[in-house]
């Protein structure tokens, strides 16, 4: 009787097969880790970038009035201009109050930094199209 002395071709592949399986579904959940860190991270850049846009109207000392109730950044109007100010990312990272080193934010977008009025207080508010951090 012949003796055994390895594997045979079948449970080789078989092996190599549950491998590839396995390198298949750690790589996956690798790159959605990796895509859900990119999205928080540009999140918390924009986050940043908004607070350094409120920061750059109180130490320019610019002055604004209350927005009226139901002022919509998305859309200011002309009638409206006195209550927000719009910066360019490129303005606040020249004024030392916020940097991007990688470049994750496009250096022409906008911020809108408005005063917002509510029942009970007024209180500054930055708004960016979404995404304007990658």
């Amino acid at each position: 009787m012949p003796s055994k002395n390895g594997f045979t071709l079948v449970e080789l592949l078989a092996v190599i097969g549950i491998i590839g399986i396995l390198t298949l579904t750690v790589s996956t959940a690798v790159v959605s880790i990796l895509n859900n860190q990119k999205e928080a991270l540009a999140k918390d850049t924009e986050k940043r970038l908004k607070d350094a846009a409120i920061s750059y109207i109180q130490e320019k000392k610019i002055h604004l009035t209350k927005c009226p109730i139901g002022f919509s950044p998305e859309k200011p109007t002309d009638e409206n201009k006195s209550c927000y100010k719009i910066i360019t990312v490129e303005e606040i990272k020249n004024s030392g109050l916020f940097d991007d080193f990688e470049g994750y934010c496009e250096s022409t977008a906008n911020i809108l930094v408005y005063k917002e009025t509510n029942q009970n207080y007024t209180d500054l508010k930055a708004y960016a199209t979404e995404g304007i951090c990658k």
